[in-house]
């Protein structure tokens, strides 16, 4: 069965199909909660957020859009909400570097990708909030910019022109760690 199809069933009352679309679509809802909270707990939270939220208005989606876009719309939106609820957190958990680091066996390297996540995450928390959905629509969900002006419900130069500050945005806080690499790899005589 194809979401539609699950949808249908969904709204006949079968809640087998229900759990079959939140199987579904679960881990791309917590890849996006991830990306704005940095740590598990509320990511998963947020995934409950979601799924309830979209239960509740599953008569208003009338499939103009895919059902996946318009989890992305929930999701980004009840992130956005959350994080004005609880204003700008000064912490950046590393969560998204533990384990990723793992598979490098040499220490520095380890302990130079923490700092560089770490220092992406503090860069993320910086920016606008619309900035940061768009930037994690795009570089982790690697949704086309199109689909992310779907999802946000902005025109598509919108979303180009934000996801282009944003990129700046990071790319001028990670500046001097770029730097300290190209240093690094310039042989000296």
């Amino acid at each position: 069965m194809d979401d539609l199809d699950l949808l249908q069933a969904v709204r006949r009352g079968e809640s087998h199909a229900f759990e079959e679309l939140v199987r579904r679509h679960e881990r791309q809802i917590y890849r996006v909660a991830f990306r704005f909270f940095q740590n598990r707990v509320d990511a998963e939270e947020m995934v409950q957020e979601v799924f309830v939220r979209a239960y509740r208005e599953l008569a208003r989606f009338r499939g103009g859009a895919r059902l996946g876009t318009w989890l992305y719309r929930i999701a980004v939106n009840a992130c956005l909400d959350r994080k004005r609820h609880l204003g700008r957190r000064r912490e950046v958990p590393i969560d998204a570097a533990l384990g990723e680091e793992a598979g490098t066996p040499d220490p520095f390297a380890r302990a130079a990708f923490r700092e560089f996540a770490v220092r992406v995450a503090a860069a993320m928390e910086e920016l606008p909030s619309r900035q940061r959905a768009i930037l994690v629509l795009r570089i982790y969900e690697e949704l086309s910019l199109k689909e992310i002006a779907e999802v946000m419900e902005s025109p598509l130069g919108t979303v180009k022109a934000n996801y282009h500050h944003a990129l700046v945005k990071v790319r001028r806080a990670l500046q001097d760690l770029t730097e300290r690499a190209q240093t690094k790899e310039t042989p000296h005589d």
